[in-house]
C-alpha cells in the first residue's frame, strides 16, 4: 500500500487534458481501420468483402457508375483481417474524434478499377465519410470550447446521462465505467451519469438492441425531458455489430429512436466518447437555437416508429 501512495505522490496528476488539449497517449490505441492506398484491383476488392465478418467493407457501384469499396466505419469491429489481406490499401485508424451526426458520414469509399487486377484512378477516397478528420471540420478542441456555454444554457451546468445496455457484451460499458476515474475525469466537464430518465439530458445506448429491451429502451426515452438526445455508442448500436444477424436483434439504434450522434468502435475507448459526448451537447445547443426556444415532443415520433 505505501508503494502506491509514494508512486502517486510521485506522479502527481495524471488527469487527460482531453479534448481541451491534445491526448499522445490516445494515438496509440487502434480505433478501426481507414484507406490508405489510391485504389484498389476488383479482386482485392471482393475478397475484402468476403472476409469482412461484419460487412463493413462492401463493392457496390458508385452514382457515377464506377465502382467503388465502401468502408462503414460503424460497423468496424476492428478485427484486422483485411489488414492482412490488402496492408496497401488499408491501415489503421488511430484519431480519437470519430463522432459523427449524420449516419452517412461514417462511411467512406476507394476507387475499384473494372478490371481484374488493375487499379483504381489515383486521388485517395471518393466523396464520403472522412474518418480522421473531426466531425464535420470541426475538431475536439473546438467542440470542447463551446461546450461550457452551451451545457450552461441548456442543462444549468451540468448534463447527465442515462445509460441503457440494449443487448451488448460489456466491453462498451466499461469504457463507459472508465470515464469516472481520474484519467478522464467525466465530471470536470459537467457531465454525470444518473439512473432515472427523469433525471436524464442524454439518452446513451449501447449493445445491438434486442427484443426484451425494445419497450424498455423506448420507455426510457419516453420518460426523458426535452430537450433530450440519443447517442448510439459502440459498433452494436450503430450497425448491430456481430449480432446483427442474430434472431432476436431488432436494431440498430436508429431504427427505433432519432439518433443524434453516432460513435463507432468495438468498443468505442474513451477518448472517442468523450468527443461524442460533447458533439452531443453540441448538436442540442443548435436545435434549441433553431427551435427559438420551443422544443418539439419525440416521444410520440419515437414510439410510432416503433409500433409501425
Amino acid at each position: 500500500m505505501r508503494n502506491w501512495f509514494l508512486r502517486g505522490l510521485e506522479r502527481g496528476v495524471q488527469t487527460t487534458r482531453y479534448p481541451g488539449g491534445p491526448a499522445e497517449e490516445a494515438e496509440r490505441l487502434r480505433r478501426g481501420v481507414r484507406f490508405a492506398g489510391p485504389g484498389v484491383s476488383r479482386a482485392t476488392a471482393a475478397r475484402l468483402e468476403e472476409l469482412c465478418p461484419v460487412s463493413a467493407l462492401s463493392l457496390e457501384e458508385g452514382p457515377r457508375g464506377d465502382l467503388r469499396l465502401a468502408l462503414d466505419l460503424g460497423a468496424c469491429i476492428a478485427c484486422g483481417a483485411c489488414l492482412e489481406e490488402a496492408p496497401e490499401a488499408l491501415t489503421w485508424l488511430s484519431e480519437p474524434a470519430l463522432a459523427r451526426r449524420e449516419r452517412e458520414a461514417l462511411r467512406s469509399y476507394l476507387p475499384v478499377a473494372r478490371g481484374r487486377n488493375g487499379l483504381g484512378r489515383p486521388g485517395g477516397p471518393a466523396a464520403g465519410g472522412r474518418p480522421e478528420s473531426g466531425v464535420d471540420g470541426t475538431t475536439a478542441e473546438e467542440l470542447a470550447r463551446g461546450f461550457q456555454a452551451a451545457s450552461r444554457r441548456l442543462f444549468g451546468r451540468s448534463a447527465h446521462l442515462l445509460q441503457v445496455d440494449a443487448g451488448s457484451c460489456n466491453a462498451c460499458e466499461s469504457e463507459l465505467l472508465a470515464l469516472g476515474n481520474p484519467m478522464y475525469d467525466l465530471h470536470r466537464l459537467g457531465l454525470f451519469f444518473t439512473n432515472s430518465p427523469r433525471h436524464a439530458d442524454i439518452l446513451v445506448v449501447t449493445g445491438a438492441v434486442t427484443e426484451n429491451m425494445r419497450d424498455e429502451l423506448l420507455e426510457a426515452y419516453r420518460a426523458m425531458p426535452e430537450p433530450k438526445l440519443v447517442v448510439a455508442a459502440g459498433a452494436c448500436a450503430v450497425d448491430g455489430g456481430i449480432f446483427r444477424r442474430a434472431p432476436h436483434f431488432v436494431g440498430p439504434v436508429d431504427r427505433l429512436l432519432p439518433v443524434d450522434v453516432y460513435i463507432p468502435g468495438c468498443p468505442p475507448d474513451p477518448y472517442t466518447l468523450l468527443h461524442g459526448l460533447l458533439l452531443a451537447v453540441g448538436r442540442a445547443a443548435e436545435a434549441a437555437e433553431a427551435a427559438a426556444g420551443r422544443q418539439p415532443d419525440r416521444s410520440t415520433e419515437a414510439l410510432e416508429v416503433h409500433r409501425a
